[in-house]
């Protein structure tokens, strides 16, 4: 067997048993690549024209999101001026508030069939087939297959001038063998950046050393201290005021509220959450924001390019392309896989 005899085979069998993981992380990987845009343009946050130096009311504007949605409030995110604060309760409606004013602008109840969801299980599905930590090894050794696959491919067809799309005519093998190679070495460069950032973000150690710095800590927030029994939580505006005794010179940006009986309420003013005890009402911690190393912010570039971010809108156009591109050859590669495989077994001529 020759040594592209021996490439062709290397590139068909990876092709097959890579097919259906290369596919669905071409789809579910061009969605995520859109999907803040997609966010905004869906799901936007109404604008308010709220007079300058209007300090926020935030308890009337969790009362009065409360009082529309018909549920506890969990969180608050006060966001920059001209944008409504965005109330999430606890039956997970998002009440949007004119901070100013404490008026209601709108509010979206959370269906099974939202954005959100659907961004969570793509996600998922890109990530670990939805499968936890089996699924993301799978995920991982695919992505390997896929680089051998795209340097195989570059060193097969480029000779062959098979970067020439061709008139679509004739059988479906015939197309999808013109659609392959052509795709492939046209996109060749955006999926190989795809593919090894890919598995830089699965296995991201390298970067870290690389970069000589270890990640930033993430910190789970405190517990409340154990209640004792018929004990209920201290008022919203007392956790307030507690936080404000703390950083006086601070507002508030933002709230999270317990819903369960050991969580805290998290009060946000500037870069630090003062965490008050629901119970008590003392303050358990004052924990600054956490704060990247250099190898955090080594991670963050791999994976703006993983996306195209890092190139602006031409790069994440290019990237979802490539990802649609991937899912493509991922489908006409198992088409013609398959049919070597029927030739093979003399079920089919080679020129049928």
């Amino acid at each position: 067997m020759t040594f592209r005899g021996l490439l062709m085979w290397v590139h068909l069998v990876l092709g097959l048993t890579g097919a259906i993981v290369l596919g669905i992380a071409g789809v579910t990987g061009a969605f995520i690549t859109f999907q803040d845009p997609l966010h905004r343009w869906l799901n936007p946050v109404p604008r308010v024209d709220t007079a300058a130096g209007n300090a926020p009311d935030i308890l009337a504007i969790v009362t009065v999101a409360e009082a529309r949605g018909g549920s506890p409030a969990t969180s608050l995110e006060l966001r920059p001026p001209g944008d409504a604060a965005v109330v999430v309760l606890r039956n997970r409606t998002t009440v949007f508030v004119d901070p100013g004013r404490a008026t209601v602008e709108g509010t979206r109840p959370r269906r099974f069939a939202s954005l959100y969801n659907l961004t969570r299980v793509m996600r998922g599905l890109h990530t670990n087939l939805l499968l936890g930590a089996k699924g993301r090894l799978v995920v991982t050794f695919v992505t390997l297959e896929a680089l051998v696959l795209i340097l195989t491919g570059l060193w097969l067809w480029w000779r062959k001038k098979a970067w020439r799309f061709g008139p679509w005519r004739g059988s479906a093998f015939r197309i999808s063998w013109d659609l392959h190679n052509a795709s492939g070495l046209w996109f060749a460069a955006p999926l190989l950046a795809m593919v090894l950032t890919g598995l830089l973000i699965a296995v991201p150690g390298p970067i870290y050393r690389v970069a000589g710095a270890e990640p930033a800590p993430w910190l789970n927030p405190p517990e409340s201290l154990p209640a004792a029994p018929g004990a209920t939580a201290v008022p919203l505006a007392r956790a307030i005021a507690v936080a404000d005794s703390v950083e006086p010179s601070l507002p508030v940006e933002g709230l999270a509220i317990p819903s369960v009986p050991r969580a805290t309420y998290g009060v946000r003013k500037a870069n630090r959450t003062v965490f008050v005890d629901q119970y008590s009402g003392a303050v358990i911690e004052v924990r600054a924001d956490r704060r990247p190393t250099a190898g955090d912010d080594a991670y963050q570039v791999v994976e703006d390019l993983h996306t195209g971010v890092l190139l602006g809108l031409p790069g994440t156009i290019l990237m979802t392309v490539g990802s649609l591109m991937l899912s493509v050859m991922s489908v006409t590669g198992a088409v013609l896989g398959w049919k070597r495989v029927l030739i093979l077994a003399g079920r089919v001529g080679r020129d049928s």
